[in-house]
């Protein structure tokens, strides 16, 4: 192994933390998105976060994977890099897929005909 390439087990431990800090970032916006309140469509933003950790994570979990081809790991260290892939990949697809469909619905109910008197 590279002298200054980095641990393959550390990659799949931070990516499976990661997997569940981009579960939790989309269920707390989820569940601020319910609130009727003015401050919560300024905290549903929040979601974006997931989009930074789904990706990171997944970048992560995908290396230690494709290192782990390589030289071999622990079995819960194998398990953690698919797991963590997996699962920020997921997030990752959620937040872009919701994020195109926002800007497909403003295109669409927006009005570039404005005619001013």
């Amino acid at each position: 192994m590279l002298k200054n390439r980095p641990d393959p087990e550390t990659f799949a431990r931070y990516s499976y933390l990661l997997a569940y800090v981009s579960s939790g970032i989309i269920l707390l916006a989820l569940v601020i998105s319910v609130i009727p309140l003015p401050i919560a469509a300024a905290l549903s933003n929040v979601i974006w976060l997931a989009l930074i950790t789904g990706i990171a994570g997944s970048f992560m979990g995908f290396a230690a994977t494709s290192d782990f081809k390589r030289y071999p790991g622990t079995p819960e260290a194998v398990h953690a890099a698919r797991v963590g892939m997996r699962l920020n990949l997921f997030a990752t697809i959620v937040i872009t897929v919701f994020a195109l469909i926002g800007v497909a619905a403003r295109i669409l109910t927006s009005n570039p005909f404005v005619v001013s008197k």
